[in-house]
């Protein structure tokens, strides 16, 4: 079974508000991708191509990440705590199990 909410903290980084509101957040996207991922499997599609197809919805971690930040706090994301790009980018193969 995939741990959503690893993968999605390791693609959003920190989000810079309080540990509460992150965590609920992260909490709703993982549960967002687990939905997408299920239903995928039920088409019987491949666990990792379910896993792929899932995260398509997310392609630009980045600015998800800005928006949320935006979002919850009314503010802009500082430039200095924008997530390092090479880290956003990281292949999914290390993070699929079958």
């Amino acid at each position: 079974m995939l741990d959503w909410e690893k993968i999605v903290r390791d693609k959003l980084g920190s989000l810079p508000m309080d540990a509460s509101k992150a965590d609920e957040i992260v909490e709703e996207l993982a549960h967002q991708l687990e939905a997408a991922y299920q239903e995928e499997l039920a088409r019987g599609i491949s666990h990792a191509e379910a896993a792929r197809r899932s995260l398509v919805q997310f392609q630009d971690w980045e600015k998800l990440r800005r928006e949320i930040f935006q979002s919850a706090s009314g503010a802009r994301l500082p430039s200095g705590n924008r997530k390092d790009f090479f880290l956003r980018v990281a292949p999914l193969s290390g993070l699929l199990s079958p």
